[in-house]
Parts: structure tokens; C-alpha cells; sequence
């Protein structure tokens, strides 16, 4: 026995928008990646404090926009980029080293989540990490660098909506 179903029924102006979805790129795919949500990597250093840095002061380095606050602190970094580059390309020092929950991967940072140690700047997913990543400092950074010629290679983190938000509780 045949049943016979009625074909689905689509209007013209949703499959114009589905074909649109589909067949338009994203903006941020055709962008460079900006580094450390926007924030002046060399401030770390000389300021001692993240500092948001200014679409004016930018350099493009590792694949990534790099802002600045000034165009002293542009020219230190275009200078000696792994002087003041955040390791891992800026991507959370703890995501990096992690083997137990989702394995060694790149994840998003929160700038005010951050260390100098041995004269390297770390950064972490949110505070909250920070404070479990310092307690073992030394093994997560050997762990982190053994990883990192793996995970470099990845996909960037997908990022949903605003960073962290859900987070800001355990900050």
C-alpha cells in the first residue's frame, strides 16, 4: 500500500532567505583574527596591566590584528613580536596544556586573566582558570609548549556570543 504525502511547501521568501544564508560568507571567516580581544600586548610589560588597545595602532603578525594603545608600544612589538606576544598566539594558556577534560585545544582568553612568568606572558580562558592554571605553574607551561605543535594547528575557538559571559559569576 502507497501512501502519498504532500510535497513540503516553502514560501519564496524563506527559500530566498535559506539560499542567501547559505551562499553568503561570513565577515568574520574573510577577517584576521584579532589577537587578545583587541587588548595592547607590550601594556603587560610596561604598564604592568591590560589595556585595551586602538583600531589606529594595529599590527598584523602570526595571523592575527594586534592592537596597540600607542604607537610606541605598535613599534616595541613589530620590533621583537616574541618579546611581548602572548604564548600559545594569545590563545588560553590552560586549554593549551590540558590533557583531562577536553584535551590540549585553543580557547578565547579573558584579558584580565593574565601572568608574566620568566619574562613570557600567559593568558587564560577567564580569572577563574588563571587560579587553577597558577597553583602548578611550571608543569602547565611544560605541558603547554609539548602541546602546542599540535594544537597550533587547529581550528580557532568558535565563538557563540559574548565571551565568558555565563563566567562572570566565578571571576
Amino acid at each position: 500500500m502507497w501512501v502519498a504525502y504532500p510535497a513540503p511547501r516553502f514560501s519564496k521568501i524563506a527559500l530566498a532567505g535559506l539560499l542567501l544564508w547559505l551562499l553568503t560568507p561570513t565577515a568574520q571567516a574573510d577577517e584576521t583574527r584579532l589577537s587578545i580581544s583587541g587588548y595592547d600586548p607590550v601594556a603587560y610589560f610596561t604598564d604592568g596591566r591590560p589595556v585595551p588597545g586602538s583600531s589606529e595602532f594595529e599590527y598584523v603578525w602570526h595571523d592575527a590584528r594586534w592592537r596597540f594603545s600607542n604607537a610606541t608600544h605598535r613599534d616595541l612589538f613589530a620590533k621583537d613580536p616574541e618579546q611581548y606576544a602572548p604564548q600559545y598566539d594569545g590563545y588560553c594558556a590552560m586549554g593549551v596544556a590540558d590533557a583531562v577534560v577536553f584535551g590540549p585545544h585553543k580557547d578565547t582568553v579573558d584579558p584580565e586573566a593574565w601572568a608574566i612568568v620568566d619574562g613570557k606572558l600567559y593568558l587564560t580562558h577567564t580569572r577563574h582558570t588563571m587560579d587553577r592554571w597558577r597553583p602548578n605553574m611550571a608543569e602547565n607551561i611544560k605541558q603547554a609548549d609539548a602541546n602546542w605543535l599540535a594544537v597550533a594547528y587547529q581550528p580557532q575557538p568558535t565563538v557563540v556570543g559574548p565571551p565568558c559571559a555565563a563566567h562572570t559569576r566565578l571571576q
